[in-house]
């Protein structure tokens, strides 16, 4: 059996984006799902079906889901990230391309060919998140890595 939880966080990460697209309807009906998902394992287990519709093929009805709007872009990635470590389906940072290019910042995949051509004073992209060990720790998250990186902040 799979509980509230689980279906909470398959559905940050975009597990169910091929039944669903929007993350946050199937985020709020976890609970409805767990509980048609443990009746229908019930009824099975039991050999029984229900008298108002149900059949022995294996077939259910769908569930409908309260209609509710999606999360917005960037927090649709904060739920991700935070459901599964890293960010899967695009990145904070990828709204900032064009800018980040004109300020000639270096990609994880440029940086070797710059450091070995003699480039010097090139900039990296990321976002200081804060941390939960203090508040002059914090995490760098980079967005070529996708994933969190510790870093100490001082002026």
């Amino acid at each position: 059996m799979i509980n509230k939880r689980a279906i909470e966080n398959l559905a940050c990460a975009g597990a169910f984006d091929s039944l669903n697209s929007n993350r946050q309807q199937v985020y709020l009906a976890a609970e409805t799902l767990v509980r048609q998902a443990a009746s229908a394992a019930t009824e099975r287990d039991a050999g029984q079906f229900s008298l108002l519709g149900g059949n022995s093929s294996g077939e259910h009805e769908d569930i409908r889901l309260s209609p509710v709007s999606d999360w917005p872009a960037i927090e649709r990635l904060q739920h991700e990230f935070e459901a599964i470590g890293f960010y899967l389906s695009a990145h904070p940072l990828d709204s900032y391309q064009n800018l980040l290019e004109r300020r000639r910042v270096v990609s994880y995949a440029e940086l070797p060919r710059a450091v070995l051509g003699g480039k010097r004073g090139r900039h990296w992209p990321g976002l200081w998140l804060p941390s939960r060990r203090g508040l002059r720790k914090r995490e760098v998250v980079l967005p070529l890595f996708k994933c969190r990186m510790p870093a100490v902040y001082s002026r």
